[in-house]
């Protein structure tokens, strides 16, 4: 994000990177949004669990393809990206096929049969999107992002076909229709935005520093899926689909903003600390930048979703979707606790160190323990999410001693920055307790001890908050040159 910094080559399609990312977050929140207001809590539920499956088989075939291109030295020989072209059809037709065989024993493992037709449907979505052109990618390596910009519009179009496909069709299976309608339109503009020509094919210099790059992301594929939607499957296997429906909209309003900015630390943040591999103290400056750029997007997110979200839940999808604040604030500080590890992978996969990422997810498995005896000692959601904060803050100390390029010091140093962020989240837990159950006094010195930790936050990053006012000002200003009077 910082323009105080000095990367290696201008960057270029920022603002359309940027415009891409937002349209289409919005894009799907709006397609969750309309299968929520036609459909319900229950043939939500079942939409939800589509889309985890859709999730889990993009997860557990990832071998870092795309990233490949950019983080390799040779990412750039045609060579290597016929190869990468092959592998990517190979990894569709293998998903479609696992797909449609076992719909079956997915639908009875979630005990609804009607789900086994929205499977088989739902398997020529990565069939089609194997065929990518992944010029999109290699582009990044020299700080063009407008490629990669241009692909939301693809899930523009699946917007378009869900709303239609639940209007006439008027159950879940709409969700897999937009799934294939997003494929074709990340193909089709994938081959539209390219430089070279499309091409497929062995490259035996380059098999082995694949295999070597992406089997440990292939592994991590399954960690990183069971991670990043764990606490989904949660709900869905040991609460209900209906209750799956109702966590899955409180989810939603943080769940995009969230990724917008995971997006955009990673792209931005890849290429320049790859670049710096050979410099270390430069490398550490951007680490330690983009460390304290996302913390205050952390907090800035999760002060943002507990003011508005208890409003927008009823408005965006209906009565029937109110949740209390508590839940609403636990599932805030959780999700807006995961925007952390962008840290963790982007670090590791600059430095090509994809066992790192591996080894990250293997200790965030931490969670699952963790949500499983929250449920048990306080009971029902609440105890389940409070369970899985707690994990994912001690495997994100863990992995801090893993990543570190320089020892224990810089690890305890990021240690005790993600520690500020967490009595932010607890201050804010606390409130939301306290204000449900009537205890106006303890709910505002809450706020109060709230409010102090964000400014001590500001204070402490404060180079970061000067590189996001920075970047931000640039961006104003430039708008505002564009837009002013002409003489």
């Amino acid at each position: 994000m910082s323009d105080i910094s000095a990367p290696p080559a201008p960057r270029r399609g920022v603002k359309i990177f940027l415009f891409g990312q937002i349209l289409s977050s919005v894009a799907a929140f709006l397609r969750f949004s309309i299968l929520a207001r036609l459909l319900g809590p229950e043939q939500l539920g079942l939409v939800a669990i589509l889309v985890l499956t859709s999730q889990f088989f993009d997860s557990v075939t990832n071998a870092g393809m795309d990233r490949f291109l950019i983080q390799d030295a040779d990412g750039d020989d045609p060579k290597a990206q016929r190869l990468v072209h092959l592998a990517s059809i190979g990894r569709g037709i293998l998903t479609a096929l696992a797909l449609f065989l076992i719909a079956p024993w997915l639908a009875a493992y979630f005990g609804q049969q009607a789900l086994a037709h929205g499977f088989r449907i739902l398997a020529l979505a990565p069939l089609i999107q194997g065929f990518m052109h992944y010029d999109v990618r290699r582009f990044q390596r020299e700080q063009n992002y407008a490629a990669e910009g241009w692909l939301s519009f693809g899930d523009v179009l699946s917007l378009i076909i869900v709303s239609a496909a639940a209007i006439i069709i008027g159950d879940f299976t709409a969700i897999a229709y937009g799934l294939i309608a997003r494929s074709i339109g990340y193909v089709l503009i994938s081959h539209w935005k390219a430089e070279r020509p499309y091409e497929i094919g062995l490259a035996e210099e380059y098999n082995a520093s694949l295999a070597r790059f992406g089997f440990p992301l292939l592994f991590n594929g399954l960690l990183l899926f069971a991670t990043m939607q764990g606490d989904r499957m949660l709900v869905a296997t040991r609460l209900s689909v209906v209750e799956l429906g109702h966590y899955s909209v409180v989810l939603l309003l943080i769940y995009y903003p969230i990724s917008i900015i995971q997006r955009f630390f990673e792209g931005m943040y890849l290429p320049l600390i790859a670049g710096a591999r050979l410099d270390p103290r430069e490398q550490a400056r951007q680490t330690n930048l983009m460390i304290g750029e996302l913390l205050i997007c952390m907090a800035i997110m999760l002060t943002g979703f507990i003011l508005f979200a208890p409003f927008m839940i009823p408005l965006m999808f209906g009565a029937d979707f109110y949740q209390p604040l508590p839940l609403i604030v636990l599932v805030g500080v959780m999700q807006v606790t995961r925007l952390a590890r962008s840290w963790l992978t982007t670090i590791s996969l600059a430095n090509g160190k994809s066992r790192q990422v591996l080894a990250n997810n293997l200790i965030r498995l931490l969670i699952f323990p963790m949500a499983i005896a929250g449920q048990h000692i306080w009971g029902g959601m609440s105890g389940l999410i409070g369970g899985l904060i707690i994990g994912d803050l001690l495997a994100l100390a863990i992995s801090a001693f893993i990543v570190a390029e320089n020892g224990a010091r810089e690890a305890w140093h990021n240690i005790v920055r993600i520690l500020h962020f967490a009595l932010i989240g607890l201050a804010f837990i606390i409130f939301a307790f306290t204000f449900s159950s009537g205890r106006t006094i303890d709910a505002l010195l809450a706020l109060l001890v709230a409010a102090m930790l964000l400014a001590a936050l500001g204070i402490r990053e404060k180079k970061a908050l000067e590189s996001i006012f920075a970047f931000v000002r640039a961006r104003v200003d430039r708008l505002l040159a564009r837009t002013g009077p002409r003489r």
